[in-house]
């Protein structure tokens, strides 16, 4: 019994697909290893694409969620400095 390398890599990955080196590049590469070993050791181009679609998208959408956080927090700082009482008494 031969012990299967996974085929693809993440120099692959940053190629094809123009991905940088982080997280989410890891998080792709943790995913698809998933998808190989849960399909006796196959993966196919279509499955790769979605991957990475889905985690563009998912990291997409908690970038702009941290985005309005932050905004938000900033606001509420804002007006917490500007209504404060005890700060008005000083």
């Amino acid at each position: 019994f031969e012990i299967p390398i996974m085929p693809i890599k993440a120099k692959y990955l940053i190629d094809k697909f123009d991905l940088k080196e982080g997280r989410l590049l890891g998080s792709i590469l943790k995913e698809i290893e998933e998808q190989w070993l849960n399909n006796n050791f196959k993966i196919s181009n279509n499955q790769i694409e979605d991957i990475i679609k889905s985690k563009r998208i998912w990291r997409q959408k908690s970038q702009n969620f941290l985005h309005r956080l932050v905004l938000l927090f900033q606001l509420n700082h804002f007006y917490f400095f500007q209504l404060n009482p005890f700060q008005l008494a000083i």
